[in-house]
């Protein structure tokens, strides 16, 4: 210590008293300070004589005192325990209550879905369609080639994954569809078969009722008529919207894109395609968290066995022993991630089975990816398991355990909001999770050796991969890194012709701006912690795309229902605090051991609870408000046709 510093003694271990030792080093830089101005020896024996030598070099003197207090009780341990579980299990009871409240007329009127249901002849033969598939091998196989052929050769569906599976493949390549049953400004023959497509409209406190317009479930409003193949409407009134599908820009976009156009996937595809992201994070989560759980205990081990107490950077003025674990309370305070985790997973199931009861008319609101959404509720519950695993012994070798999954989170984030209007232009679960497999490699590479290469090497590879991924955003997935696709772009330069999308083309300037001042600043300052350069960097992109959909809604004049402006204002009250107490953390695993202790302070709540553990649980509230905003926001939308959604 250089200041102070504190260790947690156990009665049983010491059942006959025990001695303090103090040392006094010869200068400070064992514990992280300067060293001593003069080290020589040699030369101050031979100039001062031996007996001033000897003199000089005793001449440090520390004044200390030694307090001993009694730790917290059994029942202080129960009590804290305890007001933490029931403090997320209030979310359950208040989630259970408003659900009860769907019942009751006078709540339900004002939560009601605005939707359109599908009718029942719909959805019986979207139903069928799909079990033909599933009993007719022959003729998907046959299908798919031709499928995928098409897909690759014709820009007017704009789906950039073409290498579908076969049990991702729409079923229009293998069943015909009649023109009237094709959706506006979708061509005839594209698959219509989904049952399953918009995001739910209600909240945990919705209904899944529709009484939307007045009108009778499964029929659309009036005047929604359909368009078929030759621009006429299935009502007999001309196509007035076939002229905002004209190609005017390259790769064959449209001038206006509207969710039609990016909505032409049949529903088992897209489920198919938002499931394998639950499914890979959990293939991913058990391959990473089982070393990360027997590496820590050994860490542990190895911390009992020796008695070091530079190991593990905890706040030993506020670190709680139970058991084999040596803080005990920076475990329990992550049980928010896992519980409500949970919460938001069994929201979305209530909503994927309502909707399962209930479909959704196919040509109306946004398409749901509800496997996205429950991987975001399952990676908040891995962020509990590898927070709690680096809480056991904190130190520069795990620190990225802590991080990693925060940085799937953010991902997913952004990767969520971008499906909403571009369900078909998505990136693949197996592609997501392998560019993150790249960047927890940097950050192991960041945090044991970032030097000058490195952070070299990391500036180039941050700015480059973000200009490719900004075009692919632009040019709605069709950009590639190719010869053809440069020519394109660069063509479209030369013209100096008006951008195409103005408001994408905003959105990817800020970004752009926002990701080199975070380059220039990472590069500049080179600092200890990259693993934190890399969560800021994640969190402010997934910060600013969640800023910049808002408004475009708002723009747009799409309102959000009561019920989510309420969650994105409890997130933001949540998120304010939570951040406050990370940055008054209570130790620092870049520093020495000696220098971490100066941030150790007691505990704040309870006798029981510091700084970083109020961060746990205010994040972990913060990070549920957020999810179920996400899940939320769209629900007014329910009712409008696909034809009428803008994409941004």
């Amino acid at each position: 210590m250089m200041r102070s510093g504190a260790v947690q003694l156990s009665r049983s271990e010491y059942p006959y008293g025990f001695y303090v030792v103090a040392l006094v080093l010869p200068s400070e830089q064992a514990c992280g300070g300067s060293a001593a101005e003069d080290m020589d020896w040699l030369w101050a024996a031979a100039l001062l004589g031996a007996d001033a030598a000897r003199a000089r070099s005793l001449a440090r003197h520390k004044a200390f005192a030694i307090s001993v207090q009694p730790a917290l009780t059994r029942e202080q341990y129960a009590v804290a325990a305890v007001v933490t579980l029931f403090l997320f299990l209030s979310f359950y009871v208040i989630f259970g209550a408003l659900v009860l409240a769907q019942r009751w007329p006078p709540f339900a009127k004002y939560v009601l879905p605005k939707a359109v249901l599908a009718s029942q002849t719909d959805a019986i033969d979207a139903h069928a369609a799909e079990q033909v598939l599933d009993g007719q091998s022959e003729i998907r196989s046959e299908g798919t080639t031709s499928a995928r052929l098409r897909r690759r050769g014709s820009d007017a569906t704009f789906d950039s994954s073409d290498n579908s599976d076969s049990d991702d493949s729409d079923t229009s390549a293998r069943l015909p569809i009649p023109a009237s049953s094709t959706p506006a400004g979708t061509p005839a023959g594209a698959n219509q078969h989904s049952t399953n497509e918009n995001h739910d409209s209600t909240s945990p406190a919705r209904a899944s009722q529709d009484t939307s317009n007045g009108n009778p479930a499964g029929t659309p409003p009036a005047g929604a008529g359909r368009i078929t193949s030759d621009g006429i409407q299935a009502d007999g009134t001309p196509n007035t919207q076939v002229g905002e599908t004209e190609i005017q820009g390259p790769f064959g976009l449209p001038a206006r894109l509207r969710l039609a156009a990016l909505a032409r996937r049949g529903g088992r595809t897209l489920r198919a395609r938002s499931d394998r992201y639950l499914y890979t994070l959990y293939t991913v989560a058990v391959f990473y968290a089982l070393p990360v759980v027997q590496f820590v205990i050994a860490f542990q081990i190895i911390l009992n066995v020796s008695g070091s107490l530079d190991i593990c950077y905890y706040n030993f003025l506020c670190a709680h022993r139970a058991g084999a674990l040596s803080d005990f309370n920076h475990v329990l305070s992550n049980l928010g991630y896992l519980l409500l985790g949970a919460l938001f997973l069994v929201q979305v199931r209530r909503r994927r089975l309502r909707r399962k009861r209930q479909p959704r008319h196919q040509d109306y609101g946004i398409p749901a990816h509800y496997g996205l959404l429950s991987a975001l509720g399952a990676g908040m519950m891995v962020v509990a398991v590898l927070s709690a695993s680096y809480h056991v012994c904190p130190n520069r070798l795990n620190f990225q355990f802590d991080t990693a999954f925060m940085y799937v989170l953010a991902v997913l984030i952004m990767v969520k909001i971008y499906q909403s209007r571009h369900p078909d232009v998505n990136a693949r679960a197996h592609a997501t999770f392998g560019v993150l497999a790249v960047l927890i490699a940097l950050v192991v590479w960041g945090v044991l050796d970032g030097g000058p290469l490195f952070w070299g090497v990391f500036t180039v590879f941050h700015v480059f991969t973000f200009l490719l991924l900004s075009l692919r955003i632009y040019y709605v997935g069709q950009f590639r890194l190719e010869k053809e696709s440069l020519a394109q772009a660069a063509s479209e330069l030369r013209k100096g012709s008006r951008p195409l999308y103005r408001a994408r083309l905003v959105l990817l300037l800020v970004a752009n701006a926002l990701n080199w001042m975070f380059a220039i600043f990472g590069l500049m300052k080179q600092g200890s912690d990259f693993a934190g350069h890399m969560l800021q960097v994640l969190l402010g992109n997934a910060l600013m795309y969640m800023v910049f959909y808002l408004a475009m809604k708002l723009v747009h004049g799409e309102r959000l229902r009561w019920y989510a402006w309420a969650l994105l204002a409890a997130a933001a009250a949540a998120w304010v605090p939570a951040l406050y107490f990370f940055l008054s953390g209570s130790s620092d695993w870049s520093a020495a051991p000696a220098l971490s202790r100066h941030r150790n302070h007691e505990c704040m709540v309870m006798q029981f609870y510091d700084s970083h553990d109020l961060w746990h649980m205010l994040s972990a509230v913060a990070l549920y408000l957020s999810f179920s905003a996400l899940l939320t926001w769209d629900d007014g939308l329910s009712a409008v046709k696909r034809t009428d959604i803008p994409v941004f």
